[in-house]
């Protein structure tokens, strides 16, 4: 009995007997179907919802332009068969490749595949089987795979390598597969789109070990992402042909490391003696996005608290007094810092009177380190003192070293004038005081020197 094949119709669904040439309607598969006599298909066909297509012991050519698709939930199966494109007929899509794309599975065994593009997001297993012209095969994700056994080969791949993999697709090329061989390559990986995302703006790295290319360089963008190679694609492993092999290692790797050159910040200005974060020199990975957040800073609170010259917590304090701050903040990060912070007064927001006005200290990693300065305060009543570490501007993110806010225990301000007004009250007296004595000196020492003068005069003496 020969097999049945559904045509999905606009309205209906019609079925023919499978030595009939599949007309230009989309076919739809979604059970488990075998075809086993000879076909002509020119239209696409669609092995969907957990559906399976078995072609068994028979030829089928393919238009141009007609795609077999085969979804996640779906498979493909090839049993001593052979797909090739069909002679020019006239239709449209002639000139074209026809494509078998892999969502799910395909498995081919004793059979042939002439001519055609095959990729797959899915997994793709060949035994036994000839692909002439196929290659190369394109693995579209990293969770890709093919696996090629016994005498299965790679004829006239139309690329110079038979098989064109992700960075993380899986290859099991078996011991008695043959490629093309020649100049064509077993297979190569390829990698687009990745990027270094740092936290900072304009950092500047430069890469060596990239295929082809003796020193890439480029820095990162005001989102603080940096494209490799602008994002284009490159290739980061080949296996070579066996004749291409046999003067080489049968295969080649990117081994490429990244070199931070510039990444500068305010917190490790050149002139801080400190070095460039980023971590120096790391090897790159095949990963799509590398975060570099090694070789920085990570900068957090650690107390705030009032002093007086002794180190004992101060409560209370005369206005006009100055009352010593030691603010202590803390490195986890694995290189250091110098940091200024910013202090407000806590019930109000404004700026608190403090010197220096940015107090800023030089913390290492994995240390920590005190912040000494002086707040006064010219109002009576509790306060306490909020301070904020000033990160810097150059940070995408302003809390990516770390950073924060810390307020005080309270300081109890008095005002103390009335205490002292009696003794202030004698100053006007005193001052008047010492301005008569020096009036009645000046004058005094005018009578003296008129004397002198009318002495010296008589005795013949003139100025």
């Amino acid at each position: 009995m020969s097999a049945i094949l559904c045509i999905l119709l606009i309205a209906s669904v019609v079925c023919l007997p499978a030595s009939s040439v599949a007309e230009t309607e989309e076919i739809v598969v979604e059970s488990n179907l075998t075809w086993s006599d000879d076909m002509s298909i020119t239209g696409n066909v669609r092995v969907v919802n957990g559906g399976s297509l078995t072609l068994s012991n028979a030829h089928f050519s393919i238009s141009g332009g007609v795609e077999i698709f085969i979804d996640n939930s779906s498979s493909i199966s090839m049993h001593e068969s052979s797909i090739s494109p069909s002679p020019n007929n006239g239709t449209e899509g002639e000139g074209e490749d026809f494509s078998i794309v892999v969502d799910g599975e395909m498995h081919a065994n004793n059979s042939t595949i002439i001519g055609g593009v095959i990729s797959a997001s899915g997994s793709i297993s060949i035994t036994n089987t000839s692909l002439e012209g196929v290659g190369p095969v394109i693995l579209e994700s990293d969770q890709s795979s093919i696996n090629l056994d016994g005498l299965s080969k790679f004829v006239n791949s139309t690329d110079d390598h038979d098989i064109r993999a992700k960075a993380y697709s899986t290859i099991n090329w078996g011991d008695d597969v043959s490629g093309s061989g020649g100049s064509t390559k077993k297979w190569e990986r390829r990698l687009s789109g990745q990027s270094l995302i740092f936290d900072a703006v304009f950092v500047d790295y430069e890469i060596t070990g990239m295929y082809e290319e003796a020193v890439f360089t480029n820095f990162s963008n005001e989102e603080g992402i940096s494209f490799i190679n602008g994002g284009r694609e490159r290739v980061i492993e080949i296996a070579w042909s066996d004749e291409m092999s046999t003067n080489s290692e049968p295969i080649w790797r990117e081994q490429a490391i990244v070199s931070v050159t510039e990444y500068r910040t305010a917190w490790n200005p050149s002139s801080s003696g400190i070095g460039n974060y980023g971590g120096g020199q790391f090897q790159l990975t095949w990963d799509s996005t590398i975060v570099v957040d090694s070789g920085t800073p990570e900068i957090t609170w650690s107390s705030i608290t009032p002093v007086d010259g002794e180190g004992t917590v101060i409560v209370e304090s005369d206005i006009g007094d100055s009352v010593d701050i030691e603010a202590v903040i803390s490195n986890s990060g694995d290189a250091a810092a110098k940091v200024a912070i910013n202090c407000d007064l806590e019930s109000t927001g404004i700026q608190a009177q403090i010197s220096p006005q940015f107090p800023n200290t030089l913390v290492g990693p994995g240390e920590q380190a005190t912040i000494s300065f002086s707040w006064r305060s010219s109002f009576s009543g509790e306060e306490a003192i909020s301070c904020s570490i000033l990160t810097p501007t150059q940070l995408v993110d302003d809390t990516a070293f770390g950073g924060g806010r810390m307020t005080s225990s309270g300081v109890l301000w008095v005002d103390n004038s009335d205490a002292d007004s009696g003794s202030l009250s004698i100053l006007p007296a005193l001052i008047a005081l010492v301005i008569g004595a020096g009036i009645g000196g000046y004058f005094l020492l005018s009578i003296y020197r008129e004397r002198d003068f009318e002495e010296d005069y008589e005795r013949g003496y003139d100025d």
